[in-house]
């Protein structure tokens, strides 16, 4: 494996920091003057700011190896806004400032998947800032944990033909069962994925109704959460390693837009992790130098930042209204696309440092 055949740069992630940087403080919230400790989406965000921007742009500045440079004081500020969005009865983190007006019903999401995104980013982002939530996180999602000895069956009334819808909420609930210590049902629903969703020909959640080759990405992407979560190897790897390599366009992308984008390059990276870099290794290393190429010189705005779409910033996010679609980045996009370039980073070290192991035993056997 040659690095020249790859960009020539020390970092692509560390190569977009400033500007991404400036433009992050333009849509952080000012309050009479005070460190900024809450962030818009984007700046056509109608809010003043809102919870899970704000945990995204602690994401980005942790992605750019900027808190180390944050002062206690804002920090702190940070923690107590995040701690603040939590609900003392249920656990769940919930967005003090979203109103049913700001709710985009489109029949995907309910109130516990919106709360889901809230508590899994906020969480990230307190950990990040070695802080926790002031409060137990709710051990109850979509199945009652006290009481789930049919998990199976109550798994099946799920419509699977949507695996990133339903996947997402298969993570959370085994999570929450985790908290709840029911580690039977865990096996049993790992079991329910394995036997009745799992495609063994694609490797893909394809078994109950999804036709749709990018969903089913998507999907795995939100079940291998949970397979990452609990240590677990995911079976039929080299099937979906196989499977999403073909999904992406001669042009480097998977689809128009960063969540088909991250999801699909995720889950490579996670299964080339799981596989110790021994199976088409060579092959993911392209498709994430590919990707983050394309990203650079297509998704960047004029502003600093990137957007969530190639053309413009997101409207809605998690059937939450942001505001109109412009021009311009957004934190989903920006926070999504940083972690796809420290992947293409990550991949280019190694490749050094295969390069540099391999120099190593040559010397000693000539010595």
């Amino acid at each position: 494996m040659n690095k020249e055949q790859y960009p020539k740069t020390e970092s692509m992630l560390f190569s977009v920091k400033d500007g991404v940087l400036k433009w992050l403080n333009s849509v952080s919230f000012k309050d009479s003057g005070t460190l900024p400790c809450r962030w818009k989406y984007s700046s056509a965000m109608a809010r003043p700011y809102g919870l899970i921007p704000t945990a995204q742009a602690v994401i980005i500045i942790g992605m750019l190896d900027e808190l180390k440079n944050i002062s206690n004081k804002q920090k702190n500020l940070i923690i107590n806004y995040l701690q603040s969005e939590q609900d003392i009865d249920d656990g769940f983190f919930k967005d003090s400032l979203i109103t049913k007006n700001d709710i985009v019903r489109n029949n995907i999401h309910s109130d516990k998947d919106i709360w889901g995104q809230m508590v899994g980013a906020s969480v990230q982002a307190l950990s990040l800032l070695n802080a926790k939530p002031k409060y137990p996180l709710p051990k109850s999602f979509y199945i009652d944990t006290d009481n789930c000895n049919e998990i199976k069956e109550n798994l099946k009334t799920w419509n699977w033909a949507n695996p990133w819808h339903n996947g997402e909420r298969f993570s959370r609930t085994l999570q929450a069962l985790q908290l709840s210590g029911n580690q039977k049902a865990i096996n049993d629903a790992f079991d329910f994925y394995e036997q009745e969703v799992l495609d063994n020909v694609t490797g893909m959640p394809m078994n109950l109704g999804c036709s749709h080759l990018l969903v089913a990405a998507a999907g795995l992407f939100k079940i291998l959460i949970a397979y990452k979560h609990f240590s677990r190897l995911y079976p039929a790897a080299e099937k979906a390693i196989d499977f999403i390599l073909k999904l992406q366009n001669d042009n480097g992308e998977f689809a128009n837009d960063m969540c088909l984008n991250w999801d699909c390059i995720w889950v490579l990276r996670e299964l080339d992790h799981m596989f110790a870099k021994q199976y088409r290794h060579d092959s993911i290393v392209e498709s994430s130098i590919k990707l983050s190429g394309f990203l650079l010189k297509k998704y960047r705005k004029k502003d600093g930042g990137f957007s969530f779409f190639r053309e413009f910033s997101a409207g809605d996010h998690h059937s939450v209204n942001i505001g109109e679609r412009k021009a311009i980045s957004d934190t989903m996009g920006t926070s999504m696309i940083l972690r796809c370039l420290f992947y293409s980073d990550e991949f280019l070290k190694s490749i050094d440092e295969t390069i540099q192991s391999r120099i190593k035993f040559s010397h000693s056997i000539n010595n």
